[in-house]
């Protein structure tokens, strides 16, 4: 029964309408859909849910904390997600919003919570693909919990104006999603769309361990992809004798090659970053 009147409140305080203006911690001059605010709850619902607020964390935990949440892998079959990991960009979590995140933490009164809107671009060949994620933080007993409020909301349009860019962001539409939990995590007891993670697990182990089986899950794929191209085109290969220019390249050519795509947005940087990892292990 507590539970659940817990929940309620839980529900009442994260409802659209706020008790007052939020404070504004951080917001991205060239990109409004970037920002990160303090929200003010009731005092009675900061006391049910025994928020541990103001939090001393470091950026380096709160990045390592982020990559390391996943969808479920059932959503995998959407043609929306490509990929389990919710947070694919590295360098906007690690340099633009981790810093910014541990501010809001140590700024934080016990009745305010941490609110985060994020844009992750995901470009396709030279298609834009544009994803917001609103979600909220805070620090209970039982972990820093992340609760999505919208997911990979697909933005369209000139979002990043000062006349329409407002209206556009605020009408994204979010998917519908579920979370996986992964080690170290546990999902609410009322809500798919919320994580909880312990504060004192090694996180960034575990990211580290899942880059590395998806770096091999990549090499086995693209194994597979060589033998059936070989397979297909030996008949062609043997008459004109011209092999691979990548396996020509030396390693320090097709660093440069894949930088360069990264810099033109024609891979992520999650993609870049596995990529890479493989290209190192040739030396």
């Amino acid at each position: 029964m507590r539970k659940m009147i817990l929940f309620s409140l839980f529900t009442l305080c994260f409802s659209p309408l706020p008790l007052k203006a939020a404070e504004k911690i951080w917001k991205q001059n060239n990109n409004p859909a970037n920002y990160i605010d303090l929200e003010s709850i009731k005092d009675s619902v900061a006391e049910d849910l025994i928020l541990n607020h103001p939090y001393h964390i470091d950026a380096k935990k709160i990045t390592d904390m982020l990559l390391s949440v996943r969808y479920n892998k059932a959503l995998l079959f959407r043609k929306d997600i490509k990929d389990q990991q919710v947070f694919f960009d590295t360098d906007l979590v690690e340099k633009k919003f981790a810093p910014r995140i541990e501010e809001a933490f140590q700024k934080a009164s016990p009745n305010q919570v941490v609110v985060v809107s994020m844009v992750q671009k995901d470009p396709f060949f030279v298609l834009r693909n544009d994803r917001l994620s609103v979600f909220k933080m805070f620090v209970a007993q039982d972990g820093m919990h992340i609760k999505f409020m919208k997911t990979d909301s697909h933005l369209s349009g000139d979002y990043q104006a000062h006349t329409t860019g407002t209206k556009l962001i605020q009408g994204a539409k979010g998917m519908k999603i579920s979370l996986e939990p992964q080690p170290g995590q546990k999902l609410s007891f009322a809500d798919a769309q919320e994580v909880i993670l312990d504060l004192n697990y090694d996180f960034a182990a575990l990211v580290d361990k899942k880059a590395e089986e998806e770096t091999e899950k990549e090499k086995e794929k693209n194994k597979r992809v060589k033998r059936s191209d070989s397979s297909t085109t030996s008949t062609a290969a043997s008459s004109t004798k011209a092999p691979s220019s990548e396996v020509k390249k030396a390693p320090a050519e097709r660093l440069k090659d894949l930088k360069a795509l990264k810099e033109q947005g024609l891979i992520s940087p999650a993609e870049y970053e596995a990529k890479k990892k493989e290209i190192l292990k040739d030396l």
